[in-house]
């Protein structure tokens, strides 16, 4: 029978098992191609997940391996276009960073650890003096006619090489409202600004919108989904497992088509609560020829996925550990990405 000391070390020894943060490889043949696997289950108890953008903006580009702290492993994350600006809703540590919809599911996980992955409905309104007003879109850019939010994520500038009006809002209150007629510079005018804070810009809106000076301005987020208890949440690809059931379709918007051999990258949620990461490296003949998107989910319902959804694949495709390129990405190097996901260990209280 163990002693008090030799049993709290058997425990310490479990609780190191279950935390650590390891990846399991495997090569094995699918109808006549061969195929490698990487696979990570983390316990989200024991796991912390940080969301990056790259240099830390909207727009841009960076490797994951650029992006990568040790003792962490890194997974290429969300869609993005071609100058760099990540495709759909994002939520970084409770704030709300891109509201834009791209119709594909959304993956949350919330304060207390919980992951869902669900169809997200979203809607932005600021109000003044009891009244809501339509806004365009945050950190996206301009229209003409509606107005445009910016936070300190959208980059150095606002982009706007026309004459439009700044309304600045610091806690709430409108600090200052001024004509511009050239790009503002937003590092300077959001120096020393809280989470929450806010620049609106517009031209020729197509409703009166009378601000002064000192007026409470307030921004509105509305969803279906709970937004308040939200610690982290970007969009996917498209959904890959549903309720248990292999749901992949042979074309996504944002994929094209999935009925090809291509190196892919996934994440899905198991019935316990455990987050899943399946990369499968591609365009390597004899090595990993790629999957379909019907094979991975079949494979993401084998580690017992419930839920489960595509992220960025392709060239895109990446893993790295402790700063190192894990995987054998289908370009012979790390592409830049928009958005990547890092997991490291909690420390132990």
């Amino acid at each position: 029978m163990l002693g008090v000391k030799e049993a709290l070390a058997v425990i310490f020894t479990i609780i190191r098992m279950i935390t650590s943060l390891g990846l399991s490889v495997e090569s094995f043949d699918i109808n006549g191609f061969m195929v490698k696997e990487y696979t990570m289950i983390a316990d989200m108890e024991y796991i912390q997940v940080e969301q990056r953008l790259s240099f830390d903006q909207m727009y841009g580009f960076e490797t994951v391996d650029e992006m990568s702290k040790p003792n962490e492993i890194g997974f290429n994350g969300m869609f993005y276009n071609d100058i760099g600006k990540p495709a759909g809703i994002l939520i970084i540590d409770g704030e709300l960073i891109k509201r834009q919809s791209i119709n594909t599911p959304l993956f949350i996980i919330r304060e207390n650890g919980k992951l869902e992955l669900i169809e997200p409905k979203l809607r932005t309104y600021l109000t003044h003096n009891n009244i809501l007003y339509e806004t365009y879109e945050l950190n996206e850019g301009f229209t003409n006619t509606l107005i445009s939010v910016f936070t300190k994520w959208y980059g150095p500038h606002n982009r706007r090489n026309h004459e439009h009006t700044v309304i600045k809002v610091y806690d709430n209150k409108v600090s200052e409202v001024f004509d511009a007629t050239q790009s503002i510079k937003l590092s300077d005018e959001f120096e020393g600004i809280n989470e929450g804070d806010f620049m609106v810009c517009y031209k020729n809106l197509k409703y009166d919108f009378p601000v002064n000076v000192g007026d409470k301005l307030e921004y509105i987020i509305e969803t279906n989904f709970d937004y308040a208890t939200v610690k982290e949440g970007f969009q996917t690809g498209g959904w890959l497992v549903k309720d248990g059931l292999n749901v992949a379709k042979d074309s996504e918007n944002y994929i094209g088509y999935t009925t090809s051999l291509q190196p892919r990258t996934s994440i899905g949620i198991t019935k316990e609560n455990k987050l899943v990461i399946k990369v499968v490296d591609g365009r390597n003949p004899g090595v990993s020829e790629g999957v379909t998107g019907s094979q991975l989910a079949d494979m993401l319902i084998a580690d017992g996925c419930i839920n489960a959804a595509y992220l960025d694949g392709g060239a895109s495709t990446t893993i790295v550990k402790d700063e190192m390129i894990f995987n054998e990405p289908s370009l012979g190097e790390t592409k830049g990405v928009a958005h990547a996901l890092y997991f490291y260990k909690k420390e132990l209280k």
